[in-house]
């Protein structure tokens, strides 16, 4: 018995001395810097502080002069400062972490990405050529890809053009739907033509990109329901900042939307529009919805006048 006590007493002292000591929290075994009294450190993981809610932090009783915690309310950081004896929030810079590139296995292309609220999209036009052929041949339910200006029949050939390297691919809705049925689901569940682990955004969607790129009408508004060009400025926060033939935009949330223009008939407006699908058909209108932004206009453009033969761009959405 006595021997236990002692041992009791020998881990007590050694576990006070623990902490009265520097502590180190590292993946590589090393100690803790000199100038840390606790240093943590890993390559792949990050420092979690305490998450509470803003009742939750002003609940907490005489809170310490710099003590730390993140606000799941407005989901900002906050640190308590004694002598004004409030909660100040810790300030952010302007930039942001973009995800890394995605390389598409099916022709091992990279695609830059970018995380806008909740969603991570490609920040590229999608140019997955599977097969290619000129402006002639159309179809409402033959799958056709298209590259502006090329009138032939050669994928090596239409791939080494400008406007491939450029603009990507235009699809028609069967090609960008892949055999897929009409979803307006949100996230869609449609993988389309996009790469595995990628799907084709839903009309719902893209209501969510655009209230979370307009300065104005946020995520949720009903003036993303409306037809034609809706928004304050998100089609100008959304194009890029050259390319177009008029009123550049801004690319404040790094989405990069060029022009490219479009395949009804024949090509048309390679710098004055940009127009992208959605996995969505709900209409007995003409054809399924789509989004298109104009060189001169601000707004964003929601409509389903066009046929599934048209030839629009495909910016695909990670799952």
């Amino acid at each position: 018995m006595k021997k236990a006590k002692l041992l009791l007493v020998a881990i007590a002292m050694v576990a006070c001395y623990s902490l009265s000591a520097q502590m180190a929290v590292t993946t590589d075994g090393n100690s803790a810097d000199a100038s840390a009294m606790l240093e943590v450190k890993s390559s792949d993981k990050g420092f979690l502080p305490p998450r509470l809610t803003a009742t939750e932090i002003g609940n907490i009783a005489s809170p310490a002069n710099g003590l730390f915690v993140f606000n799941t309310t407005d989901n900002k950081a906050y640190i308590f400062v004694s002598a004004d004896n409030e909660w100040k929030e810790v300030s952010y810079g302007t930039g942001t972490i973009s995800p890394p590139p995605f390389i598409d296995d099916r022709d091992s292309k990279s695609y830059t990405t970018v995380q806008i609220g909740t969603q991570c999209w490609m920040a590229e036009n999608l140019a997955y050529l599977p097969a290619v052929i000129g402006p002639g041949t159309s179809s409402e339910t033959v799958p056709y890809y298209y590259v502006y200006d090329y009138n032939g029949t050669d994928i090596t050939a239409a791939k080494a053009t400008a406007n491939y390297t450029t603009y990507g691919v235009l699809y028609n809705w069967p090609a960008a739907m892949n055999g897929a049925s009409s979803s307006a689901a949100n996230p869609s569940g449609v993988q389309g033509i996009c790469p595995t682990g990628w799907h084709l955004p839903s009309d719902a969607e893209w209501k969510i990109l655009e209230g979370n790129t307009d300065t104005q009408y946020g995520v949720g508004d009903p003036a993303w329901d409306g037809v034609g060009y809706r928004g304050y400025d998100a089609g100008k926060r959304l194009k890029t900042t050259t390319g177009w033939n008029s009123n550049t935009g801004t690319n404040a949330v790094g989405f990069s939307a060029l022009p490219g223009g479009y395949l009804y008939n024949s090509f048309r407006d390679l710098s004055n529009y940009g127009n992208w699908w959605s996995s969505t058909d709900d209409s007995d209108v003409v054809g399924p919805w789509y989004r298109d932004l104009k060189c001169d206009l601000d707004g964003v453009n929601r409509l389903n006048n066009m046929p599934n033969l048209t030839g629009f761009r495909v910016r695909c959405l990670k799952d």
